[in-house]
């Protein structure tokens, strides 16, 4: 869903297209693991 809202963002477009030519490496989507300390409920 946020990808499709940038997508159509012409801000995020022009940023988009000026750094482009800056990066070395493809983009990675990176996915979040929880840590313990986020569990639901640890400090109650």
């Amino acid at each position: 869903r946020h990808k499709a809202a940038l997508a159509a963002s012409p801000a995020w477009q022009d940023f988009w297209r000026a750094a482009q030519p800056g990066l070395t490496k493809p983009t990675e989507t990176l996915r979040l693991s929880p840590t313990s300390q986020s569990l639901v409920g640890i400090y109650s």
